[in-house]
């Protein structure tokens, strides 16, 4: 009776703690081939849009870095 409800409740309680870690990081392991082979074309253009910023961005650091390195050898 009683022992039987709460054993269940603490197995929903184990489920609720264990199944956001684990669907988070089923996600992060499928997502680079998911978007890529089948993706929607709303999600395909913000993915490209995410891979463009990406992009971006690290033209922008790359610029930084080799001005950084100018600079070091200028002052060499």
């Amino acid at each position: 009776g009683t022992k039987g409800g709460y054993l269940s409740e603490d197995d929903t309680l184990a489920a609720k703690d264990c199944h956001p870690f684990r669907m988070t990081r089923d996600e992060i392991s499928l997502k680079p081939i998911e978007v890529r082979k089948k993706a929607p074309a709303g999600q395909a253009c913000s993915g490209a849009e995410v891979e463009f910023r990406r992009a971006r961005s690290l033209r922008e650091a790359n610029s930084v870095l080799s001005w950084r390195s100018t600079l070091s050898r200028q002052l060499q």
